[in-house]
């Protein structure tokens, strides 16, 4: 069975609640690489993640939390990500491994190898549309 990665792009409104913003087409496509990345989803990579999931934000979106509501029990992992932490990152850092080292479906390189070539775009792209964070979580 497989997992998927359901992420919601938000930002503040002009009263400063949190709302759901378009994601970007290859952003919550199934990559296994990049759930690595994000929390350490699926991870027989063995890759240190860029942060441990932290779950939902408490002034996380209505739409959001309503989603998340309706797939209560089927999902794990809710976390979030400010887009300023995920810009930030040294991406042409080698990878780091947790504790066991290096995972047999992985060759080691950096984090902007290890990632797809729309990972950093689509960050890029949502950065320019006023997003201030990502919330996602995975399901299967």
């Amino acid at each position: 069975m497989g997992c998927d990665l359901y992420l919601y792009p938000e930002r503040r409104d002009s009263e400063g609640t949190f709302q759901k913003l378009p994601t970007p087409k290859d952003l919550d496509q199934r990559n296994y690489w990049r759930y690595s990345f994000l929390a350490g989803a699926r991870n027989s990579f063995n890759i240190v993640p860029i942060s441990e999931p932290r779950g939902l934000p408490a002034d996380v979106s209505a739409y959001v939390a309503s989603n998340a509501d309706l797939q209560e029990g089927d999902t794990t992992m809710h976390s979030w990500l400010s887009l300023e932490e995920l810009l930030a990152f040294d991406y042409d850092a080698p990878l780091r491994f947790q504790q066991g080292g290096r995972g047999p479906n992985c060759a080691e390189a950096t984090y902007r190898e290890f990632l797809d070539e729309h990972f950093l775009p689509d960050l890029i792209e949502l950065q320019s549309s006023g997003a201030e964070r990502i919330v996602f979580w995975f399901v299967g």
